[in-house]
């Protein structure tokens, strides 16, 4: 096994080595190997983390079947490629369901954030299995940010009943009766960002309705 210190020394020389690190293993190398400026810096280790985290998280690179609402009911379907790369699926295995293309632009955004300086902490209203704070973490470790949060509100039950009293255009939606795949609770959540290696204590779980939490929130 080789030392943090001697990867150090071959990520100087050879930065596919980049493969065998994890992002806090990389945060521990001289800041001039790992820092990346997006989108201005060509650091290839700190791309092909992104680009394969990107990957990992919406499974558009494996078969992964997809569900379907079709009266009433979520029937399994193949694969979608055009599908999952627009987020209009509802995977099976995959993260999230924002599909690839949103995922790179949330990553854009993040990294935009960072290289303008812009401040604040990140933030996830509905994060359904939690891929979208998976890539804000990530975005956040192979960077080096060291100060800002990401925060995940969700019901972590689902969805409620639409409000017809007061909202009765809301009445045809019938998305609460699928919670069943739509709510994850916060433990399923908090192991995947586990199998990532992005969960600490700067990741932060807000449980309820956002009529409830984001007034109250201590979001930077």
């Amino acid at each position: 096994m080789f030392q943090r210190k001697e990867l150090a020394a071959m990520v100087k020389k050879w930065e596919d080595v980049f493969f065998l690190l994890s992002p806090q293993d990389l945060s521990a190398c001289p800041s001039r190997v790992w820092r990346m400026t997006m989108p201005a810096s060509n650091n290839t280790a700190a791309r092909r983390y992104l680009d394969l985290l990107r990957h990992a998280l919406c499974r558009d690179r494996f078969p992964d079947a997809r569900y379907e609402m079709s009266s009433g009911s979520l029937q399994l379907m193949p694969f979608d490629p055009a599908l999952r790369a627009q987020g209009r699926d509802w995977p099976l295995e995959a993260v999230t369901m924002v599909g690839a293309k949103r995922l790179e632009n949330l990553e854009s955004c993040c990294c935009t954030a960072l290289e303008e300086e812009i401040a604040g902490d990140f933030v996830e209203t509905g994060v359904w299995r939690g891929g979208c704070g998976i890539l804000m973490r990530g975005v956040l470790a192979i960077t080096g940010d060291e100060i800002r949060k990401v925060w995940l509100f969700d019901s972590f039950a689902g969805l409620p009943k639409p409000d017809v009293k007061n909202y009765p255009q809301d009445e045809p939606d019938r998305l609460w009766t699928f919670n069943a795949f739509l709510g994850v609770s916060v433990a399923e959540v908090r192991a995947n960002f586990e199998r990532f290696d992005l969960l600490d204590e700067r990741t932060r779980f807000v449980e309820g309705w956002f009529r409830d939490t984001i007034p109250k929130a201590k979001v930077d």
